[in-house]
This record gives C-alpha cells, structure tokens and sequence, in this order.
C-alpha cells in the first residue's frame, strides 16, 4: 500500500507521461503509423531502431533523472509500483533516442495466464547468458512419441491479476488508462505459427529429414498443433484474456500495431475476439526450403488459425520474396510484411505496392562494425524501389558494436536517405 507522498510521485510521473502522450509530436507520429498500416500513406517511412541494453541504460538514466528529480526512487519497495514507475521511465527513456517511437497512455498490468507445453521435457530455446548460441534439445524423437503429445492447457491467476488492477487503477486510473493484461501476441510460441514448436520438439535436422521421409508424420503433427492453437485461442476468447494489440504493441519484430481499422466496427467493448486483433505468423525455419514445400506443410494450417484474426503480419527472418505470392495465397488478412536483410527488395517491393506493409528491417552488420558507405548505399536502394510502397523501417538484431554512437550515426543517414527519395 502507497503512503501519501509514495501516491503523489507515481501519479507526479504518470502526468508528466500522459502530457508526452498528447503532445503534438507523439500524436502526429501514432497517426503516421496509422496511415501506413491503413495504406494510406506510400513513400514516407517511419524509422525506429531496437536498442541495446546498454544504450537504453543511458536513456533511462537521464528519464529517470528528470522524472524523480532524486536519486533513488520512493516506491522501491512496492513491487507493483516499481514496476510502473520502471515502465514510464524506460519509455520516456526511449523516446529521447529521438526515432519515430510512439507511445500510448496504456499501462498495462501484466500478462496473468501461460499455458503447458505441447509434451513433457519441450524446452524453449532462447539465446543464453552473454549472447551465446543455444542449441535445440528435442523431446519428439520417436514417431511414437506423437501419442506423448498433449494440447497445452490455459492456467489463470486472477486474484492477483484482480489485485494488481486494482492497486495501479486506484492511484492512477484517472491519469493513464489502466489495462488489465497484455496486448494480446500468441496463444503459444513465436506468433501463432507453430512451425517454431514443431522444430524445438523435433530439431532442425530431423525436421529436413521429415520432409522426405515421413511428410505424413509432419501433417498429424501439424493438424494436432492446429487444432490445439484453435482451441487455445477460443479458450483465450471465452475467458476474457484477450487484450487489443491495435497501439503501440510491436508486432512480431516489425513495426507497431497502431491502427484504426481495428477492433473494428462490430467490436464488443466488452470482450475482444480474434477478429479484433492483429494476427502473427512467421515460418522462418523453412528459410531455404521450397515454396511448394511451404504449401504442402505450413501455410495450410497456419492459414486456418491467422485467418481467424482482423489484420495479419506474416515473416520474422525468413527472405520475403518469391514466398510472397505463396503467403497471399493462403492469409486472407494479410496486411503486413517482415522484410528481413535477406529479401530480394527488386521481388518484394512491387508486390506490395498498394497491398501490404513494407516492414524493411535493414542489415545489422552494417551497424555493428558501422560501415557508413554500406549503410547509406542500402538506404538509397531501398528506398528507391520502395516509393510507392507503405514502408516502416525497424533495426533489430544489433547486440554489440564497435561505435557507441552508431544508433545515432544510423539514424541520421536513414532520415537524409528517405528525405531525399
């Protein structure tokens, strides 16, 4: 529980917030990324980097500096409002970067519900400690092993959801809009692909030898997985859990979701469904296997849960070229596209023109070891077969550098190269 002057600094800060909010720069930038997302606005990129750690460090430094005007923070000690006060200092950290990062007065409580895995002994695999590759330790080894495999069932703890809504409301629900939850991003795994699960119970090796040798063990598979995502999400639905992602939610590792054609028109304020939401979906471990393969064994029942949803992002790190016309193919929804730094900009880009969003993620290793020439050279081409496409530029995947003012050096060249095109 807040004392007097603990209550009177989290809401001190939430103002200073919400006044950022309205101010006429962020709204102009969140109706930029309305456009786009509408369409509506070809050849006039946004531009927003993914920051390190470290980078971030400075910025929340500063944030945090002006918002306390101390050097320690007065609720510390409350384990719910240090987590509010951390949120508004990391993004008001974020927006001195000075990219076109917009932000919402959503603060939102927290995702309260995980569902169990597809088997016993599935483990995720994520980048370990200190940026060190991690290798998939698969638990679907026998073919028999299929019958081990269960659909992951939805585990709720709404008491203390109750109470963390409550608490943060109460002192602030009349500053900020209070939500209950996360924007909503997957029932399970990496966007709702499936694919990805498939690999961490399988492996990559023994999923190429899948395709030969037992594609009709990857379609039982694969159309257990579908129906179990299907049932996940109806259960999400019934249960209330799902939360709109049309704001400042990043989709996948793509653009932001701001966008007005969603929650749509028949939107019951009362409970979301998945039509209200962007959807996402990627098959970025099928990168270099055929696109009549992609047909055979993905996009068919990825089609049948994303097509569940209002809009769609399809892609992560795959090549988004001549795959597109597979993708369009099967996702009705579709309305953006990842373009990652493998992509054929002379395929892709006419095939979105008017169609789909260009979410270009540009090379990393061009800041990494900050080469200004390469930098600028790709900006200039890309731009330039992309002016008359809706384009949204993200940098991701930069996790060391040799320049601390690389993000700054990028940024300033990218903003001259789309001005100029």
């Amino acid at each position: 529980m807040l004392n007097n002057s603990q209550r009177q600094y989290i809401r001190d800060i939430a103002k200073q917030f919400e006044e950022y909010c309205e101010s006429d720069k962020n709204q102009k930038l969140i109706q930029k990324y309305k456009d786009i997302n509408s369409l509506k606005l070809p050849g006039s990129p946004t531009l927003t980097a993914m920051l390190t750690n470290e980078q971030m460090n400075g910025y929340c430094r500063q944030s945090a500096d002006e918002l306390r005007k101390s050097k320690s923070s007065p609720v510390s000690d409350d384990p719910i409002f240090s987590g509010v006060e951390s949120h508004i200092i990391w993004l008001m950290g974020r927006v001195k970067y000075g990219d076109d990062f917009p932000v919402s007065d959503n603060i939102y409580t927290g995702r309260y519900h995980f569902a169990t895995p597809w088997m016993e002994g599935m483990k995720g695999v994520s980048m370990g400690k200190n940026q060190t590759a991690v290798q998939f330790e698969p638990c679907l080894i026998e073919y028999s092993d299929f019958k081990k495999m269960k659909v992951p069932e939805l585990r709720i703890d709404r008491e203390s959801a109750d109470s963390k809504y409550e608490q943060i409301n109460d002192a602030l629900g009349d500053i900020l809009t209070v939500v209950k939850g996360a924007p909503y991003f997957t029932a399970y795994g990496w966007g709702d692909s499936m694919i990805d699960q498939y690999f961490q119970m399988r492996g990559n090796e023994q999923t190429y030898y899948d395709l030969v040798e037992a594609p009709d063990f990857i379609h039982e598979v694969m159309e257990f997985m579908t129906q179990g995502q299907l049932q996940l999400i109806r259960q999400l639905e019934n249960e209330g859990l799902l939360v709109l992602n049309n704001l400042d939610m990043q989709l996948g590792s793509s653009s932001r979701g701001f966008c007005d054609e969603l929650p749509g028109n028949d939107y019951d304020s009362g409970r979301v469904a998945a039509k209200n939401l962007w959807g996402f979906t990627q098959a970025q471990e099928f990168s270099g296997i055929s696109d009549k393969m992609l047909e055979e064994f993905i996009l068919p029942y990825q089609a049948r849960v994303i097509n569940q949803f209002g809009l769609s992002l399809y892609g992560c790190c795959d090549a988004m070229d001549a795959r597109i016309k597979s993708v369009e193919k099967y996702i009705k929804n579709l309305r953006m596209l990842s373009i990652s730094p493998a992509t054929n900009h002379e395929i892709a880009a006419p095939l979105c023109e008017g169609k789909y969003v260009y979410a270009w993620k540009p090379q990393p290793t061009n800041v990494v070891f900050f080469d200004e020439k390469a930098i600028h050279e790709e900006a200039e081409r890309v731009f330039g077969l992309t002016k008359k496409c809706c384009i949204s530029v993200i940098l991701v995947d930069v996790y060391s550098y040799d320049d601390s003012g690389c993000f700054n050096k990028w940024l300033k060249i990218m903003r001259e190269a789309a001005n100029q095109n």
